[in-house]
């Protein structure tokens, strides 16, 4: 949920700034938004949040993991909290950020129901997540749920938990910038299924846009970072405990599971 102001390279820049950017942007959807409601909402005393505000002095750790805790944010960007407030940053945090899918493993897994039921597994949701489960949700045959559900289980990104399946890991991600034969047949099959949600699905669920602009070549790496950011940006403020539906944003954000009725 934090915003991008103050956030570089995953990391916040100046917690403070950020703060302040966040409680704006709060303040622009509700004028009635107080610092007290948003002390609340980062599960810490508005006395303390005032006075950190204030520069009078720094958040405990406590409150670091709290409000890390609150705005669901990564293990990179806590530590970079930590590190700003003087404490000892957690290595562990930062090991599992992501997990990077090798080369091979991910032409395993390349097509493009598999990372959806990635996602099932990780909503809260009362229904066991089974092979019908994922088969209706997901509009893919039994055999292929029944396949893509071993696969993963075999790659260890999902396992078994009575009667229904968990993830095992938080974010997946692959390479970035390297020609694959894997990587370029996922994201076909994502314009495929984002072809198909225009015909289908109704505007208030899906929300494509473009924006065309000359572009300064030399930025282009550092844009791509910024694109990167806001990814994971979106993917945090809309992954909540509430979650029904698996979503992709490409950038068209689009479902691609179905409510079983």
């Amino acid at each position: 949920m934090g915003s991008t102001l103050g956030i570089k390279n995953n990391s916040i820049k100046d917690y403070r700034i950020w703060l302040i950017d966040e409680f704006s942007q709060r303040r622009v959807r509700n004028s009635f938004y107080s610092l007290r409601a948003f002390a609340r909402d980062l599960g810490v005393s508005p006395t303390s949040l005032s006075e950190v505000l204030a520069k009078k002095r720094d958040f405990s750790k406590k409150n670091i993991l709290q409000i890390s805790n609150s705005m669901s944010l990564s293990p990179l960007q806590t530590n970079s909290l930590l590190a700003q407030v003087g404490l000892k940053s957690n290595k562990e945090l930062e090991k599992r950020e992501f997990f990077e899918l090798s080369e091979d493993s991910f032409r395993v897994i390349s097509d493009w129901y598999h990372l959806a039921i990635v996602n099932l597994c990780k909503m809260n949701s009362r229904n066991n997540i089974d092979v019908n489960f994922v088969a209706k949700r997901l509009s893919i045959s039994k055999i292929e749920a029944q396949n893509a559900i071993a696969r993963l289980l075999r790659l260890k990104l999902i396992k078994r938990e009575g009667k229904t399946l968990k993830v095992t890991t938080t974010t997946l991600s692959t390479t970035r910038d390297v020609p694959s034969t894997s990587i370029r047949k996922y994201h076909k099959q994502n314009l495929q299924l984002a072809e198909k949600s225009i015909e289908r699905d109704s505007v208030d669920l899906r929300e494509f846009s473009s924006i065309t602009f000359p572009t300064d070549l030399a930025r282009l790496d550092e844009a791509k970072g910024m694109i990167m950011d806001f990814k994971r940006k979106m993917a945090r403020f809309l992954e909540t405990s509430n979650s029904k539906e698996v979503y992709t944003l490409a950038i068209q954000l689009f479902p691609i599971s179905r409510s079983v009725k």
